[in-house]
């Protein structure tokens, strides 16, 4: 529980650093070479975003709906145990809302779900024309989604 709770905030929160970045102007494949040299790497940043966002292939074989599985756990017994759950719970509230609205997911979908993209995410901002199309939603419409 401990690693899934981790991984599904690394891989909400790289989502996203990125789109914020994309819209800032910047190109998705620059920014997670910075990322991975910087203290924001993860196996989001080095794995997920390169091998299924970046190409847009999206078959990482696990399922949004299993991970908000896993961390509706992962709060259930952090609740038991009387622990800090102030992080997880925001990020509970995105994967119950990415599930919701894309039930059954391949979990590395989480990017165009937050970055509010239709397509997911590809468009011609990228390096190689993927992964930076502009969001449908501005950030505030994409944080009242889910808190």
């Amino acid at each position: 529980m401990a690693n899934n709770i981790l991984s599904a905030t690394a891989l909400a929160a790289t989502s996203e650093a990125i789109a914020f970045g994309c819209a800032a102007g910047l190109d998705m494949a620059v920014m997670l070479q910075v990322l991975n040299a910087s203290s924001g790497r993860s196996t989001a940043s080095s794995e997920k975003f390169p091998e299924h966002v970046l190409t847009a292939r999206y078959a990482s074989g696990f399922t949004n709906s299993l991970m908000a599985k896993d961390v509706r756990l992962y709060l259930r017994e952090a609740a038991e145990l009387a622990g800090p759950a102030a992080p997880g719970a925001v990020t509970a509230a995105v994967w119950e809302a990415f599930a919701a609205g894309e039930p059954g997911a391949d979990f590395t979908r989480i990017y165009p779900f937050v970055a509010g993209t239709e397509d997911g995410g590809e468009g011609s901002d990228g390096a190689d024309g993927t992964a930076c199309a502009p969001s449908s939603r501005t950030a505030s419409e994409s944080r009242t989604t889910w808190g």
